[in-house]
């Protein structure tokens, strides 16, 4: 399937941490972005939000393509490229792997800065969509999958 401007990608990764995020958020699926067209995407990755190419992986990509209006999907879209060159939350990071493990805490969120989930889930908000029951976030890519 090719993706839609605001469609959401979902990727299975080969990397420690990936591994690592798929354990604890018990899900096939460890990242997720946003296609913005022209086969680009925008994602938060470990050195911030990104603007990269979209690379279709076979059964290591999943492409969810909900029923959006244009609107909603060019406020997606949007939403996305006005991220572009914010940071990464590892603070949001370490304190999810804390909750996730040990079942204790509560999520250290920093302003302006993104985990790949969280950046879909508030760029679906922005459109008046709510991609998952939990806070945005505490939303993983695995919860993504699950709920659309």
């Amino acid at each position: 399937m090719h993706p839609k401007p605001g469609d959401i990608i979902l990727s299975h990764g080969p990397y420690l941490i990936s591994k690592i995020i798929r354990k604890v958020t018990h899900s096939y699926w460890n990242h997720a972005g946003i296609y913005i067209g022209h086969g680009k995407q925008i994602e938060a990755r470990k050195f911030g939000v990104v603007q990269s190419s979209y690379v279709d992986k076979g059964e290591y990509t999943k492409v969810i393509s909900k029923k959006l209006s244009k609107v909603q999907r060019e406020k997606i879209v949007e939403y996305a490229k006005q991220q572009i060159g914010k940071k990464y939350d590892y603070m949001q990071l370490v304190s999810l792997f804390f909750i996730w493990l040990f079942h204790i805490g509560q999520v250290k969120n920093v302003k302006n800065h993104f985990i790949c989930s969280e950046l879909v889930a508030e760029a679906y908000t922005k459109a008046g969509i709510k991609l998952s029951r939990k806070p945005i976030v505490y939303v993983t890519p695995g919860d993504i999958a699950r709920e659309n």
